[in-house]
Formats: structure tokens, sequence, C-alpha cells
């Protein structure tokens, strides 16, 4: 496990205020830690969300797996998005929980999509936000308070992905007059086409980097 960050237990004589970041390889698992807020962000590629209504603990595994195949090696976790009603499961390497309770035990757990879940739950616009990443990219849809998408893909290629982005636009009945696509990450497509055809089809103030 490959581990950087100015952490004073690896860094004496760093700040107290710092952010730390674990990388499990070079699978795409990472976290940072923000010593202020105490809370311990995960990235996966396997995340399902479920309506709070049909939800318990129990069945998250459960739920999780009828969505993606369980594998050995990966423990199943569960977040919630309080502003859309929304629980969500995500599966990360048992190597790495079982890290994070032996040096971080106490410390909250959430997806790394949480805190953008709650920002967009709190627009009064509908939103879509394409994340991206070097293992792929992912996308939600919010509006009105409602997760409407929420999908983790791998290795698109730009046309997919505009396809993809455009297809939940259309579904969701969105206007360019009233709502927004919010990309963060873009640095890691190469293709500059999509950024282009996207502005093109949505215009220019629709799309934000």
């Amino acid at each position: 496990m490959l581990e950087t960050g100015n952490n004073p237990r690896l860094f004496p004589g760093a700040p107290e205020q710092y952010t730390e970041s674990i990388c499990l390889g070079t699978d795409g698992f990472c976290f940072t830690l923000p010593d202020g807020s105490r809370r311990i962000i995960l990235h996966s590629c396997s995340v399902s969300p479920i309506p709070l209504d049909f939800f318990t603990d129990n069945d998250a595994g459960m739920l999780h797996h009828t969505v993606f195949p369980d594998s050995d090696g990966q423990e199943v976790l569960t977040d919630t998005v309080t502003g859309l009603r929304t629980a969500i499961t995500f599966s990360v390497p048992s190597e790495l929980m079982e890290r994070i309770r032996a040096e971080y035990n106490g410390i909250p757990v959430f997806s790394s999509w949480h805190t953008i879940l709650e920002e967009m739950a709190a627009q009064p616009y509908g939103v879509i936000h394409v994340s991206f990443s070097g293992s792929g990219f992912g996308i939600a849809c919010t509006k009105d308070r409602k997760l409407l998408a929420l999908k983790q893909l791998t290795s698109p290629d730009s046309y997919r992905l505009l396809y993809t982005v455009l297809k939940i636009w259309n579904d969701a009945s969105f206007t360019s007059a009233a709502d927004k696509v919010v990309l963060s990450g873009i640095g890691q497509v190469s293709d500059g086409n999509f950024l282009r055809n996207l502005k093109s089809m949505l215009g220019e103030e629709t799309v934000c980097v």
C-alpha cells in the first residue's frame, strides 16, 4: 500500500491541519482525510443507490450484489445522503478497510459521491455531475431533491460518454435555460471533442467545468 501526504506520523513537524492520501496499488482506490472534519472518503467503481424507504443495513450486501457480482476481497459499505433520502452501497478492498479500522477506528467512512450528491440536492435546478478519474467516470443526476441516476462506468470513449450524458439529460427533461451539467476531473479526458461537442449541443452557459 502506498501512502503519501503531509501526515505528521510520516512527516514529523508537519502542520496540525493536513491531508493524507492512501492508494491501494494502482486500482484507483484512495481516500483523503482532512484532519479537521475527521471523515474518510473512499472511491469505488461499484456504487449503487437505494431509496431509504426500502433500505436497511442488514440488506446492504444482498442489495448491492443484485447489481454487482460478489467477489472475494471486497467489503460492501453504506452511506446515507439525507438530502436525497437515498442510501448508497459501495464496495472497497477488504485489505483497505482493515488498514482504516486499525489506524483510524471510529472515523466515519463516506463514498466519494457523498459531498457531491448533498451539494446537488441543495440546488434549485437540475444537475448532471460527471466525475472523471483514471479508472473511468461516474455520472449522477438530481432534480427537486430526487436522485434520478447514479452510475459508474470504466474506460469510456468520448462518444459513449457524450451519448450517456445526453440520454440522461433527455430522460430527465432538462432544459438549457434552467439546468446544468457539471464536470470535475475533465483533465483526465484526453479527447477534447467531448467537451467541445457537449457545449455545442447544450450551450456554453449550461456546461460548468
